[in-house]
């Protein structure tokens, strides 16, 4: 790499010359002609927008345009200065974006649209030349640098007018802009524009800015490609029959945990949904009228993404649409021809219906002695910080549910910050700690944990780290000796991970936080390992709740009820954590917003 070279032009964006490769043909062979790949090209281009409406003849100069020669004649003549090896660009997506800014400067299509149809269907035709780049899309040779791929060019003038858009923002009745639409044509007519080109900057921008406007119906289409595409504040999902077969496809609406009652039997029934959705108008005319007794979930794959198309034009995260199974179990229930988890709501016009969100004040109350503040001083301490869930009254749960969150919250908090206080200051703490350790263990009753049994697949997690891990945990924590090496090696990995017992060796020194872990998935309780506050804070009750109470650990009625209560307290822990994640949208679109709060009519967008 010539470093120079690259530090001047990274300095100097508008100086970067325009690649070689865009004034050569694109090399075509009479195997590419005779074969019929080029008539497959042209066929996969005619189902796309902008290319649908063009007659045969057009479709042909489009395509000879495109691959860098004068007329159709001398395309299949191979009439032209075609590229070598050596010329082409290393990445196929750059001779992509070459085929397509071509067809645009000649005037055949617009810029976005070209980008789309030529994407979506050059993996389709096997043209030499498409072979050449082989699956991975890059070029096997190494003679080449990479450097000219890093070089990113600017064109003086052409202004990023969509730079304050929102990501997907509904402009009128039916019609949407996509800010990623304009932004990807804008970056590839960075780096073709040039003030012979045929185009002025005015018109390519124009043309930019126009191309990011489309249908929700073309919209919807078009999704595979585009990492922003759905009815505000929704995201598709797939269901399944229990013997394996395809049921239909639904929608969630994560900001409130909640899923559309209706089932969507094919593509074309899912399209014309999110159409009425975006409108906010019925979609019964369009949903299965009967469903089976029980459905699973699946992840979604999205029906009109080609075949052929492995990643997708902005490879972003979510392109596959792999949505997170949300709030759904794996086998969704039914009821009436509608998916039925628990409760029903009406919102819109359309039912949804989500898991019963319930969580009481007293209920907590008679778990380990918990006490829980006012929801008054609640709502004092926290200052607002938990304001954006009264928006969700009364669709997530009721007013009752969001002061008991408060509450304990606020009450779980204060327990972990006295327990660490404990730890760290009370002189006999470690000494406590590890007489705990030892009762527990006593009649250990523990249960596998998710994080274990995940990194648990690797095969050398599973018949290397852990059992070494569980040998010197022993050593370290000799009141753990009753434990089977299993669950020594089940605790290391859900606490420390793979990398702290493989690399940072973190079981090799007594830990009070990990002991604390370890009484509590003695008692048969599995917290979760993403925050120690809600470990210290329930481990807190039950030290508090079995002082100067040894026979809580000793006599087996005493102790079942302490571990009963404990993993009643943990799956609280975990329901609160739950609704903490599971509803947060901050960085996605609000639909809620959209509605009137606590009557479910609409407002006028």
């Amino acid at each position: 790499m010539d470093h120079e070279r690259f530090t001047y032009f990274r300095e100097h964006p508008e100086e970067v010359p325009i690649p070689e490769y865009l004034a050569l043909a694109i090399p075509v062979t009479m195997e590419d002609v005779s074969s019929g790949q080029l008539a497959h090209l042209m066929s996969e281009l005619s189902t796309h927008p902008g290319f649908r409406e063009m007659p045969a003849q057009q479709l042909q100069a489009c395509l000879a345009a495109g691959f860098g020669y004068a007329s159709w004649g001398a395309l299949v003549a191979l009439d032209g200065r075609m590229a070598d090896e050596r010329q082409l660009p290393k990445n196929s997506q750059k001779l992509e974006d070459a085929i397509a800014w071509r067809m645009f400067v000649a005037g055949f299509v617009g810029l976005y649209d070209a980008l789309e149809a030529v994407y979506a269907s050059w993996k389709s035709a096997l043209l030499t030349v498409r072979r050449t780049y082989g699956d991975s899309g890059f070029l096997d040779t190494q003679a080449r640098s990479m450097a000219d791929d890093f070089y990113e060019r600017r064109v003086r003038g052409l202004e990023a007018n969509w730079q304050e858009w929102e990501n997907l923002e509904k402009i009128g009745p039916g019609i949407v802009r996509v800010k990623w639409a304009a932004e990807f044509a804008w970056e590839v007519a960075n780096m073709f524009w040039s003030p012979d080109c045929g185009i002025t900057l005015e018109k390519l921008m124009a043309d930019i800015e126009s191309g990011a406007y489309m249908s929700t119906r073309s919209l919807t289409e078009r999704s595979w490609g585009l990492m922003y595409s759905w009815p505000t504040g929704l995201q598709p999902l797939q269901f399944a029959n229990t013997d394996g077969s395809h049921a239909g496809y639904g929608w969630a609406w994560p900001e409130l945990g909640l899923v559309h009652g209706s089932v969507f039997s094919t593509p074309a029934d899912l399209r014309e949904s999110a159409v009425a959705l975006w409108e906010r108008q019925p979609t019964q005319d369009y949903a299965l009228k009967t469903l089976p007794e029980k459905l699973v979930q699946v992840n979604f794959q999205n029906p009109w993404r080609p075949s052929y198309v492995r990643v997708a034009m902005n490879s972003g995260a979510g392109l596959e649409d792999p949505y997170s199974q949300g709030p759904l179990l794996e086998l969704l229930p039914t009821r009436n021809g509608r998916l039925f988890l628990g409760r029903e709501l009406t919102i819109d016009g359309e039912f949804w219906s989500g898991p019963v969100r319930l969580m009481q004040a007293d209920q907590l109350e008679c778990l380990l002695g918990l006490q829980l503040p006012s929801v008054e001083e609640a709502k004092q301490k926290l200052q607002g910080e938990c304001d954006w869930m009264l928006e969700k009254v009364p669709y997530a749960f009721d007013q009752s549910t969001f002061e008991t969150v408060l509450q304990f919250a606020v009450a779980i908090t204060e327990l972990a910050e006295s327990e660490r206080q404990w730890i760290d200051l009370e002189p006999t703490a470690l000494e406590s700690l590890s007489k705990l350790l030892a009762l527990s263990a006593l009649h250990a009753n523990p249960v596998a944990s998710e994080e274990a049994q995940y990194a648990m697949e690797d095969p050398w997690v599973r018949s290397v780290d852990a059992p070494n891990a569980a040998r010197e945990m022993i050593k370290t924590y000799p009141e753990l000796s009753r434990l089977t090496a299993q669950v020594l090696g089940d605790y290391g990995l859900a606490f420390y991970g793979k990398n702290g017992l493989r690399n940072s060796r973190k079981h090799l020194h007594r830990d009070p936080e990990f002991m604390v872990y370890c009484v509590l998935r003695n008692l048969g309780s599995a917290p979760r390992i993403q925050t120690h506050t809600d470990i210290v804070a329930l481990f807190r009750l039950v030290r508090l709740h079995t002082h100067r109470k040894e026979a809580m650990w000793l006599d087996s009625t005493q102790r079942d009820t302490l571990s009963n209560q404990t993993r009643d307290l943990c799956t609280q822990f975990l329901s609160l954590e739950s609704m903490f994640n599971d509803l947060d949208n901050s960085l996605s679109s609000s639909r809620l917003s959209l509605v009137d709060a606590g009557s479910g009519s609409s407002k006028k967008i």
